[in-house]
């Protein structure tokens, strides 16, 4: 449970870190739990 935490943490920090790149004069809310969710529920693409 704790690698999970600490991996969602990481993701994360790591958005907000990209969106700041090209919001860097306004506030920016997010969810990354909400995005992380939305993602989880598209498939991988086969290989």
């Amino acid at each position: 449970m704790i690698k999970l935490v600490s991996a969602n943490n990481q993701f994360g920090f790591q958005l907000f870190s990209e969106i700041q790149k090209f919001q860097s004069d306004e506030n920016v809310f997010i969810s990354p739990i909400s995005i992380a969710i939305a993602i989880s529920e598209y498939p991988e693409k086969s290989q």
